[in-house]
């Protein structure tokens, strides 16, 4: 956190080219946060109010994603048993003990079975953004004006066969290298998109496939009986709760 407060600090002297960055594609920029900032104000009341944000925004939705990771693992024990013997394969070679962070993040079925996670059970469903120019959508003759407020599905870009095979199915191989290469990265919007992605993305992952990898060492889960067939969301709920919570049975390796 104090590493994150300093960045955002060093942020405020920071004056980037814009020339810099010419031969990469938007995705790119977008994911590395390089964008030029024109009569930007960001003082330490930001930086305060930026760090709480991603505290708060980021608790709630990685322990989502956490629990309905391990409803999907009891539901698939196939995919829980080649996910554990990856991360059982990565303690092994570290002599038993945690893996280093280059490990970690280069494991790559928990990368996919929490991406996994996010598609199906998007915490956030919908995203909001304000139309910066006047824009025509491709193929029609519609224009998005300038300021106009747009609500993205990301839900229903989630469960688009053309882009996700079956949808519904709890599928780690969406999130393989192959299945990503074969469609458009904002495809996902599992952090949202473009200068206004999810600020904590990053730390989330980590902290995400951290908590994974120490659970599925020494654990495993099985279907509880306190579960319903078929989740039902909490209709008062902003994020996606399920209504009566999610419940695990958890054994001992």
């Amino acid at each position: 956190m104090i590493d994150c407060i300093q960045l955002e600090g060093d942020a405020t002297k920071l004056d980037k080219n814009e020339n810099e960055d010419s031969h990469k594609d938007q995705y790119e920029k977008d994911m590395e946060m390089t964008h030029t900032v024109k009569n930007k104000q960001f003082n330490e009341d930001t930086i305060v109010a930026t760090s709480l944000v991603m505290l708060v925004a980021g608790y709630d939705t990685t322990g989502m994603t956490l629990s309905f990771l391990s409803y999907e693992l009891a539901k698939n024990p196939n995919i829980q048993e080649m996910l554990q013997e990856e991360i059982d394969q990565a303690f092994d070679e570290n002599n038993g003990k945690m893996p280093e962070y280059s490990t970690i993040q280069g494991l790559p079925y928990l990368d996919a079975c929490i991406h996994e996670a996010l598609r199906l059970h998007t915490p956030v469903g919908n995203l909001f953004r304000a139309c910066t120019s006047n824009y025509k959508l491709p193929g029609t003759d519609y224009i998005v004006r300038r300021n106009d407020l747009l609500a993205i599905s990301a839900i229903g870009i989630h469960n688009d066969e053309r882009y996700y095979p079956n949808p519904t199915q709890f599928n780690p191989d969406n999130f393989s290298k192959e299945a990503r290469q074969s469609r458009s990265p904002y495809t996902f919007l599992g952090f949202g998109q473009g200068p206004r992605a999810c600020i904590g993305m990053r730390f989330a992952l980590l902290e995400a496939k951290v908590a994974v990898a120490m659970m599925m060492r020494k654990y495993t889960f099985l279907p509880s009986t306190k579960n319903p067939d078929v989740l039902e969301l909490e209709p008062t709920s902003q994020l996606g709760y399920i209504k009566g919570g999610i419940w695990s049975k958890i054994v001992a390796r």
